[in-house]
């Protein structure tokens, strides 16, 4: 019996160890998601903005093939666009809705 006592110890003070990393890791964690609850995801951003830029080229296209689709389409997207940039409107719903707006030229450009 005596022989397993080091072993025991040991086996303690290796626990000891683990708990303490991990209350460490558990502390920076927090602070980490502390510090990042108000930034927006950045691949989310550079989604949105790949969508914008497709849909500036796809609307300059259109621009001089239907005038009435461009108008209303720009307008839209104006509006979008203004009450992102106000804060009025989250990231992910400006991003959906330039989908929409995308999608919706897609479908009425191609008559």
């Amino acid at each position: 019996m005596n022989e397993l006592l080091p072993y025991a110890y040991g086996g303690a003070v290796i626990l000891i160890l683990i708990l303490i990393f991990d209350i460490r890791q558990r502390r920076k964690f927090n602070t980490i998601l502390k510090q990042s609850n108000g930034v927006e995801p950045l691949l989310m951003k550079q989604t949105a903005a790949t969508k914008l830029n497709k849909l500036q080229n796809v609307l300059s296209a259109v621009q001089s093939a239907n005038t009435a689709l461009y108008n209303k389409v720009s307008q839209k997207l104006d509006e979008t666009m203004h009450d992102y940039n106000t804060g009025k409107m989250p990231l992910p719903e400006y991003t959906n809705r330039l989908d929409l707006i995308l999608n919706y030229i897609n479908k009425h450009a191609k008559r």
